[in-house]
């Protein structure tokens, strides 16, 4: 068997191997996440749903040979959430993992629904393609106050529409990750706001069968619903939902059985110079 590449870090964290080097811009204040222009929204229909979404679609089974786990499931779950919370969407949570396929895979589970995905500014920070990231569903965060009040307003009005909303916790790619990094409870807020379900999806990495291909395949397990506990404060209520989500991430990683790439804390690198060196 191939031995994996060996990567370190320095912080658990917050360093990020995404490898893009896009000159970040910061969202600034004005950003216009909701158009209501009837030809973007005709324009932005097509692109998705008749363009993105078939080609991402044979992307990632053809890249990364992934599979759902659970999708049919989810699907029976999601319908009943969606009646329970009175016709509103649900929050997906997932490991980072992957550079393309996280941008790919929470927008094939539902074909009859548009994911719409939390980002940082460099989704958006590349000229000429701005537009585009916009309609295939980018929520950039903003850098200023009244920016997050307008990213959090986008936010709930997806939902409100039925729509999904996909956010990585974890914030950093780790390419090939088998486990899941701690991440803090902020990002949990939203479904407490919004009074939402959230389900999970979890990318667990494969050996494939025939040796010609060195790459994993990608099983993505789904679980859920966890709802927000209306008996607790907004920070408890987000707390307990991080929680649940980190114990069924930590549950599915588990079943990885191929590394890919071996993380290692930059200490062992070295005092393995150190006993090189003698």
């Amino acid at each position: 068997m191939k031995q994996p590449k060996i990567v370190y870090y320095h912080d658990l964290i917050h360093d990020d191997f995404a490898g893009t080097r896009i000159d970040t811009q910061t969202v600034s204040a004005d950003y216009r996440y909701i158009s209501r222009n009837p030809l973007y929204r005709v324009t932005a229909f097509g692109v998705y749903h008749l363009f993105a979404r078939p080609l991402v679609t044979v992307a990632v089974k053809v890249h990364y040979h992934q599979r759902f786990v659970g999708k049919w499931a989810f699907r029976r779950a999601f319908r009943k959430a969606v009646k329970q919370a009175g016709g509103k969407g649900a929050f997906l949570y997932a490991n980072h993992t992957m550079l393309t396929g996280d941008a790919f895979i929470p927008n094939i589970i539902d074909y009859r629904r548009k994911n719409y995905i939390v980002t940082g500014a460099d989704a958006v920070s590349i000229k000429g393609i701005r537009c585009l990231v916009k309609m295939l569903g980018a929520l950039p965060l903003s850098a200023s106050p009244n920016g997050m009040r307008a990213f959090y307003s986008a936010v709930e009005t997806r939902i409100r529409e039925g729509k999904t909303v996909t956010v990585y916790p974890e914030a950093h790619i780790w390419p090939y990750y088998t486990g899941i990094r701690p991440f803090a409870a902020t990002s949990f807020r939203y479904p407490v706001q919004c009074g939402a379900p959230v389900f999970v999806i979890t990318n667990v990495f494969k050996k494939r069968r025939l040796s010609l291909f060195s790459r994993p395949r990608v099983i993505s397990y789904v679980d859920g619903p966890f709802y927000p506990d209306p008996a607790l404060s907004v920070h408890a209520a987000a707390q307990d939902l991080r929680d649940k989500v980190y114990a069924a991430m930590c549950a599915r990683a588990a079943l990885s059985d191929y590394e890919y790439i071996r993380y290692l804390p930059a200490e062992e690198r070295e005092r393995e110079d150190e006993t090189a060196a003698g």
